[in-house]
């Protein structure tokens, strides 16, 4: 949904593409919402384990321009 509104409005700032994805997820059916419900568990993990590669991969990244 979001790369969808991306692509539609280039240029739109995230507080007003977060109103927008919010009307648009008020307008789905409960059937649909389910389906999205679904995959967000599975989503939230990959996002949490990208977060995590990231982390660590900054704090490295950190430790070695700034030595002590």
């Amino acid at each position: 949904m979001r790369k969808s509104l991306l692509e539609e409005r280039p240029g739109i700032n995230n507080s007003t593409l977060t109103a927008l994805i919010s009307v648009k997820w008020k307008e789905l059916s409960e059937q649909d919402k389910q389906i999205w419900n679904e995959k967000a568990p599975e989503a939230m993990e990959a996002y949490k384990k990208e977060l995590e590669e990231y982390s660590i991969v900054a704090a490295m990244k950190e430790e070695r321009d700034n030595p002590r």
